[in-house]
C-alpha cells in the first residue's frame, strides 16, 4: 500500500518507514542503522508505556482512590503527546525542506 502523502508529493511522509520498522522489531532485526524512519523507536517506546499503564488501571481501577487524578495526568500527558506530534507535523511538511533548501 503506498503512502498517500508520497503519492501526492512524491517526499516521504513524517511517518514512512514506521510500519516497516514495527515488522523489523518483531522480527528480532531492528537495528538504530536498519531503522527507515528516526522517530520509530520512540513510537514504540510510546506504545509500550501507554499499554502497561492501561492494562494496570484497568486491573487496579477498583482499588485506586485517586482515580480523577490518574485520569487527569493521563489527559495531560496526551495532551503533550498531541502537541508534540502537532509540532513534528509541522515541522516535517513546512520547515525541513525550506532549511535544507537555504542550505
Amino acid at each position: 500500500m503506498e503512502c498517500p502523502y508520497k503519492r501526492i508529493t512524491h517526499d516521504p511522509c513524517p511517518f514512512c518507514g514506521i510500519i516497516h520498522d514495527a515488522q523489523s522489531v518483531f522480527q528480532g532485526t531492528y537495528t538504530s542503522k536498519s531503522a527507515i524512519n528516526p522517530i520509530s523507536i520512540i513510537v514504540f517506546y510510546i506504545v509500550i508505556v501507554e499499554g502497561v499503564l492501561r492494562f494496570g488501571v484497568i486491573l487496579l481501577y477498583k482499588k485506586l482512590k485517586h482515580i480523577k487524578i490518574i485520569m487527569c495526568g493521563d489527559a495531560l500527558l496526551h495532551s503533550i503527546g498531541f502537541l508534540v506530534y502537532v509540532g513534528y507535523i509541522v515541522y516535517y511538511c513546512f520547515f525541513k525542506n525550506a532549511l535544507s533548501m537555504s542550505l
